[in-house]
């Protein structure tokens, strides 16, 4: 059976929207997967949703700020182009070590259909039904 699966998250204490990772749906096809494939894939997801969310961002209003002078500078080098973004990418492999490390230090835990996840190697029978929850508590500030 081939599975839709929505990760939610939820980090109680964030301070803005902006530090919550995107939801994000992905498919399965298989019944049975280990939390580990559950980190992996939403790790993979959100990466690739926020990469391509903040280059639209960058693209969108690195032209729409853009002065007079910026655009003629650019015109003289031949094309009227956006800076690009001097940060190298994440590596996959190492933000999934993380979150995997993060899961079995308690940094976040896991909810799937209501229930906690306990380890990496437990096992999820996914339906069209399955609901997602990664859950995170922030440490507030000055407590």
């Amino acid at each position: 059976m081939i599975c839709d699966v929505e990760v939610r998250s939820l980090v109680f204490g964030a301070a803005h929207p902006g530090e919550v990772p995107p939801p994000v749906t992905f498919v399965f096809e298989t019944e049975i997967i280990t939390v580990r494939e559950l980190i992996a894939r939403s790790v993979e997801a959100q990466l690739y949703c926020l990469q391509a969310n903040q280059k639209r961002a960058e693209d969108i209003l690195g032209r729409q700020y853009l002065s007079r002078e910026e655009i003629e500078a650019l015109a003289q080098e031949g094309a009227v182009r956006v800076p690009g973004n001097s940060r190298p990418a994440p590596d996959l492999d190492t933000e999934i070590r993380k979150a995997c490390h993060g899961f079995t230090h308690n940094r976040f835990f896991i909810q799937v259909n209501g229930l906690q996840a306990e380890s990496l190697d437990d096992e999820i029978l996914l339906t069209p039904h399955t609901q997602v929850m990664f859950i995170r508590l922030m440490p507030l500030i000055g407590g």
